[in-house]
């Protein structure tokens, strides 16, 4: 099945938006200058080079825990980086 998707940057794509001709344009960071001002103080614990589902389920729940325990203690890190950015 083809069609055509419209991009918000003009750009048109058979099939589906990542598959474009032209990976160097899709990834062009002058694109999305919003999503990298969201990723900027965002925590990507995965990426397309390194996806979730590619990992061992071991891999993965040592990552779920380590994030329960940095969420648990949160507060207490804020006020650490705090003190040590005055």
């Amino acid at each position: 099945m083809t069609y055509e998707i419209k991009h918000k940057h003009n750009r048109t794509y058979e099939a589906m938006p990542w598959g474009g001709p032209h990976l160097s344009v899709n990834y062009d960071p002058t694109h999305d200058t919003r999503t990298k001002a969201l990723l900027h103080g965002s925590l990507v614990p995965f990426s397309q080079s390194c996806p979730l589902i590619a990992l061992p389920d071991e891999v993965v729940d040592r990552h779920a825990e380590a994030f329960a325990r940095v969420w648990q203690r949160r507060t207490a890190l804020a006020e650490w980086a705090a003190r040590r950015s005055s």
